[in-house]
């Protein structure tokens, strides 16, 4: 059945000579992707890339952690936000296009201390889904030593957790997290009054796209 659906999909593609591209994207990226209507500034930068070699981009959104398997199994076209040294067989990596800052971010009023990512072994955290992957292995010792580590698809569920006090890490992208802070401040269940405090312990992201 999916390969009947992909058949007329391209069928239909190539009829009237249009170059679409179905894209894996991962959820919970705002504001760099969002979804509701395909706009943040990463999509514009692909959208206007590849619109300039004739193409358009017809977005697969899924958990962040499922990009690259839709893309090693064939089922898109093209990944975005892929790590700059993914090693996949037979997919094509571009130059880096953008690139992220993450942060360990707390409560100020808590005082934490952090200056290294081994320091995050000691508290509870929460961080995006295959973080150990981009983050390297210092972040995956310190994410085994900590009495509590989750990982979630939905990084407002970051925010959540923060400010409700189950974890007392957040490990994300700095702009994310902000964008996330407000929308649940607008929507006024979860406190979100406390001022939070950013240790940039991570060097910048990389992010490249495969083909």
């Amino acid at each position: 059945r999916q390969l009947l659906v992909l058949c007329i999909v391209f069928a239909s593609a190539v009829s009237v000579q249009a170059k679409t591209l179905k894209t894996a994207i991962g959820l919970s990226l705002p504001p760099y992707i969002i979804a509701e209507d395909n706009s943040g500034f990463e999509m514009e930068i692909v959208k206007a890339v590849l619109s300039s070699k004739g193409y358009d981009v017809d977005p697969l959104y899924v958990p962040f952690a499922r990009v690259p398997k839709e893309l090693a199994g064939k089922t898109v076209d093209a990944a975005m936000t892929m790590p700059a040294d993914a090693s996949m067989e037979g997919v094509c990596l571009t130059d880096t296009y953008i690139t992220y800052q993450n942060a360990a971010i707390t409560l100020a009023e808590k005082a934490l201390d952090i200056k290294a990512i081994a320091d995050l072994g000691k508290y509870s955290m929460v961080a995006f889904q295959n973080a150990p992957q981009y983050l390297g292995k210092a972040f995956g010792d310190a994410a085994k030593a900590s009495p509590d580590y989750n990982e979630v698809p939905k990084q407002e569920t970051q925010v959540k957790l923060l400010y409700t006090g189950r974890s007392e890490v957040v490990v994300s992208d700095i702009k994310i997290f902000k964008w996330y802070r407000e929308k649940v401040g607008k929507e006024g269940f979860v406190d979100v009054k406390g001022e939070p405090a950013y240790s940039t312990i991570f060097p910048p992201t990389d992010y490249v796209m495969g083909f």
